[in-house]
């Protein structure tokens, strides 16, 4: 079936070493660009061990690091309709382009071969097991269950049709917490089709090293990235409410992010509970050269989310040395409990907030030694050559449950697919 809209646009990718080379030709696919520092990130990773990758995403949305080759295939309608009309409009389109998308790039990959199908996001299951189906039959088919709890909880709807069917249908699934694993095993997962692959860290570039903490200025805390229920947005505004005027008076919190509710709530909570000279909101798309400045003037990250497997913004927060205040959900209680780098509170308790909040008006010192601690954590964490590494191994372990044997180098030349400058056509 043809794609909707125009062709897709060629990122070519500079060549990469490969000092361990492994020959590998690997497709990796996130078709709406859900998590595109992780793709790029584990991509560049990849090619650091010789693997030749290439990523399928979003028609419009080249990468953000030339050195990635990617294919900007899906929704090329849907992606131009973005600023032009209102989301279910667009959802609805994108929705009737998924299917050709699909059948296009699997028409890609069968003429110009590759060795393995790494799906990153799977926005309708009940459309990407066929996808699966037509594949696995000649390649082995990784999944990465970046949420163990689908979306959260937050969505239902055709983006959940069909799940249960493509998970069975792969041959390996990553997830990135051994909490995670823990809950697909029991979910009816075989243990030995599940596998623990950590989330590396998302390095923001050349992020200066803290300020100095003083009493003669108010505490910089900073939430970014996307504004969604989960993140516990709310929380964070009915503890600030809890403080007094003088605690409130020392503390700024800097709330930014693309806007996937409504906002009139928060708005509303910030009126009238007088913390217009407390939380600064800035909803809208943040440039990562932005989310930079914002890290390096901000003291601590706050993190009191509902629930999440891994978080990006976590990474950051760990790359960049920041501490975080954190809700003790499983998957931050494995990152930084024990005083690694973090200050944790019960999930959702609005008292615990407040009272971690008020105590940081009092004593700001104490993010002193939890910065030293998230420095220590960030040296100890793998690299995304070792994470590469670990996710090769989950290849063979699906080779080896597809029934493909072992890989090995390929025996002819790579192709269109490879991160190597050629064309996917």
């Amino acid at each position: 079936m043809p794609v909707v809209g125009p062709p897709r646009t060629e990122i070519q990718a500079r060549p990469a070493p490969a000092p361990a080379f492994t020959g590998l030709r690997v497709a990796l696919v996130d078709p709406g660009d859900f998590t595109p520092p992780y793709d790029e990130a584990l991509a560049r990773g990849l090619a650091q061990i010789g693997c030749h990758v290439r990523l399928w995403g979003m028609a419009g949305r080249p990468p953000a690091d030339p050195g990635v080759a990617k294919t900007c295939h899906f929704y090329p309608l849907g992606s131009r309709l973005r600023r032009a009309f209102p989301e279910p409009l667009r959802a609805l389109v994108k929705g009737f382009e998924h299917l050709p998308g699909l059948s296009t790039m699997a028409g890609v990959l069968e003429r110009d071969g590759t060795d393995v199908l790494h799906i990153q996001w799977a926005p309708l299951p009940l459309l990407d097991r066929r996808l699966v189906e037509r594949l696995a039959r000649h390649v082995p088919v990784v999944y990465t269950v970046h949420d163990s709890r689908p979306y959260n909880g937050t969505r239902g709807g055709p983006v959940l049709w069909g799940l249960d069917g493509f998970l069975a249908a792969v041959h390996a699934l990553i997830v990135h917490t051994e909490e995670a694993r823990v809950r697909l095993i029991a979910a009816g997962h075989a243990p030995a089709r599940v596998h623990h692959v950590p989330h590396g860290l998302i390095d923001l570039g050349a992020v200066a090293p803290p300020r100095p903490i003083s009493r003669d200025r108010p505490l910089e805390l900073l939430m970014f990235g996307a504004i969604k229920p989960y993140k516990g947005i709310d929380l964070l505004l009915a503890a600030l409410a809890k403080l007094t005027p003088a605690r409130r008076a020392r503390l700024r919190v800097t709330i930014a992010g693309r806007v996937f509710m409504d906002l009139a709530p928060f708005r509303e909570t910030i009126a009238r509970e007088g913390l217009a000279g407390v939380v600064d909101l800035r909803p809208g798309y943040v440039p990562d050269a932005q989310v930079a400045r914002m890290v390096a003037d901000a003291d601590a990250l706050l993190l009191p989310y509902r629930l999440i497997d891994a978080s990006g913004v976590a990474m950051s927060a760990i790359a960049s040395g920041r501490p975080v205040v954190a809700s003790a959900i499983p998957s931050f209680a494995e990152l930084f409990g024990n005083q690694r780098g973090g200050i944790l509170f019960p999930p959702e308790d609005i008292d615990a907030l407040a009272r971690v909040l008020a105590d940081l008006a009092d004593r700001p010192e104490q993010l002193v030694p939890l910065g030293r601690a998230m420095a220590a954590l960030r040296a100890g964490f793998p690299s995304w050559v070792e994470i590469a590494r670990r996710t090769v191994q989950v290849y063979e372990r699906a080779r080896e449950t597809a029934g493909l044997g072992r890989a090995g180098p390929p025996s002819r030349p790579a192709g269109a697919l490879v991160g190597d400058g050629g064309s996917s056509r």
